[in-house]
């Protein structure tokens, strides 16, 4: 388990420095941002702080960057954490933390061939390096406008961590001992769905919502980033 906390370290290290190289370095130029400053202090890191953008008018918000660093592009959600276990203890998850996120920056991974255990899963015993990596896509969304879109759906942050409780207590049946609502997210009844994983360590419970509904929450637009540049999807 300490080598599968190992590699996910390094990774995401390895996938902050292709995006500062090839996302970062090209966006500061727009007219409307002034600075980009990647954190590096751990205590700012523990708040949900990686990087804090400033632009012309001297506004400043803070980006928690989250990547899929398990999984290939071809995954159609992202998982946000509800809570999970750290040394031992139950913690609550980074999308129910009062912490100081303004925005998060979702990715997934695009790598070499080798690094794929299958079409939607990458091999989580091999380190990704940056020349591994063959593209990424982003999204920028705030983190209010998730907590608005999940309370309109019933969930705001009481319900959210009510049930995770819940799901963590058995006093909700799951689907195949891991999920909540997954039959009406594959027949597109509802854009999310819970998660409780028994393949991580930290044994996370999680809410998945669909990458659609993220880039239409993300201002209906996806970034593509390779080495040769930056591409834009509009929904």
């Amino acid at each position: 388990m300490e080598n599968l906390r190992r590699r996910d370290h390094i990774t995401e290290a390895n996938v902050a420095g292709f995006i500062d190289k090839y996302f970062y370095s090209k966006i500061k130029h727009l007219k409307t941002i002034n600075i980009i400053t990647r954190v590096t202090d751990k205590e700012q890191q523990y708040k949900g702080i990686d990087l804090v953008v400033k632009n012309n008018e001297d506004y400043e918000f803070k980006i928690d960057e989250k990547v899929a660093t398990n999984y290939t592009t071809k995954l159609n959600k992202f998982a946000f954490e509800l809570d999970s276990f750290q040394s031992d203890r139950l913690v609550p998850g980074w999308l129910v933390t009062d912490n100081e996120t303004d925005y998060y920056l979702l990715g997934w991974v695009e790598v070499v061939k080798d690094l794929m255990k299958d079409k939607y899963r990458l091999k989580t015993n091999e380190i990704i390096s940056e020349e591994d990596i063959l593209s990424l896509e982003l999204i920028f969304v705030a983190k209010e406008s998730i907590k608005e879109y999940l309370k309109k759906e019933g969930y705001d942050l009481e319900a959210l961590i009510e049930m995770a409780k819940d799901i963590r207590d058995g006093e909700v049946l799951l689907e195949k001992k891991m999920y909540l609502y997954k039959d009406e997210y594959d027949k597109n009844d509802t854009d999310f769905h819970f998660t409780k994983s028994g393949s991580k360590v930290e044994v996370p419970v999680m809410i998945n919502i669909r990458k659609d509904k993220l880039i239409e929450l993300g201002n209906k637009r996806l970034f593509i980033v390779d080495k040769n540049g930056i591409r834009t999807k509009r929904l």
